[in-house]
């Protein structure tokens, strides 16, 4: 793991992971934790990953959790000479280091192992800040989780240390590495960049529940409008058999006075009625129509049983 401590208090951190090949089911992953060891949230963005044997890029699955970021990739990686896995991680770390009167410090978790395997080995490479001199003072420690010291080789160079532990980390323990050195060589006054959505906008799991109930809702009320709708088949000829004013019925769904004299022309159309006009100004009778007296024709039936139809379906 290569940490570069920058002017504007963030970390560069570029690392290196070799997996042992065993089987099939075989697989890279990191888990990057997202609090401090003092528990204080830190942030990663801009995280990038490539396959360690080839440079080639690699997509990944990225899953937040409250304590800690899962990178998973989601292409196939390809195994190196000495037939291990290699994922490559780059990621910019935000709130990492700490302020103090006597000196700045970082305090990260370079190693939380999460995996079910033992960590053989772990290598740590820290740049310190650009303008800290050479002679400048610097205390660096590793320690487990039960705060006992990790046995390291230390190298020191120009503002650069290097720790080499060759002690194997069991699962569900951690190294945690303290770096200490002199003050005002950090701006801790530099602004974070904005993140490109708000809190409230990113994904999170407790977004499943009303997700699920609207999509839910949106089906339910889908359903309801459209079950009862069918199939409509355009007809370009009216049926066989349907009179005026029938049409005038369905095509608006009731009756009108133009049904009506619809019907009446198509009566007397056919023979069944005729208007005749009034032979007084005193006469009457109880269907006229501007003046006309409506009378059934030959036939000597009722006006009302001549109007009758079947009803149609």
């Amino acid at each position: 793991m290569r940490v570069e401590i920058r002017r504007d208090a963030t970390l560069s951190v570029d690392e290196s992971i070799a997996f042992a090949y065993q089987h099939l089911a075989s697989h890279a992953y990191r888990i990057i934790p997202l609090r401090a060891p003092d528990g204080g949230l830190v942030r990663v963005r801009d995280l990038a990953a490539s396959d360690g044997a080839t440079g080639a890029a690699l997509a990944v699955g990225i899953t937040e959790h409250e304590h800690a970021l899962e990178v998973h990739p989601r292409t196939a990686m390809q195994l190196s000479n000495e037939g291990d896995l290699h994922l490559r991680l780059r990621y910019t770390v935000y709130r990492a280091l700490r302020e103090g009167a006597d000196g700045d410090r970082l305090d990260w978790l370079v190693v939380p192992n999460e995996w079910k395997a033992v960590v053989k080995s772990v290598r740590v490479e820290i740049h310190l800040p650009p303008s800290l001199p050479r002679e400048a003072p610097v205390r660096v420690t590793m320690t487990r989780a039960d705060g006992t010291p990790v046995t390291a080789k230390l190298v020191r160079g120009h503002r650069m240390v290097r720790l080499d532990t060759p002690q194997a980390i069991m699962p569900r323990d951690h190294v945690r590495l303290l770096v200490e050195w002199a003050p005002d060589h950090v701006d801790f006054t530099a602004a974070e960049p904005a993140p490109p959505w708000p809190a409230w906008m990113r994904w999170h799991r407790a977004w499943l529940v009303p997700a699920g109930l609207v999509l839910f809702t949106a089906l339910a009320w889908m359903t309801g409008r459209y079950a009862g709708r069918r199939a409509i088949v355009p007809i370009y000829a009216p049926p066989a058999g349907l009179r005026p004013g029938e049409a005038g019925v369905i095509i608006d769904g009731r009756v009108d006075t133009r049904d009506i004299r619809a019907a009446v022309v198509d009566l007397a159309a056919r023979g069944i009625l005729s208007l005749v006009p009034p032979r007084s100004a005193t006469s009457s009778s109880a269907f006229s129509a501007r003046g006309s007296t409506i009378r059934t024709g030959a036939s000597g039936k009722p006006f009302s049983s001549c109007t009758s139809s079947p009803r149609r379906g």
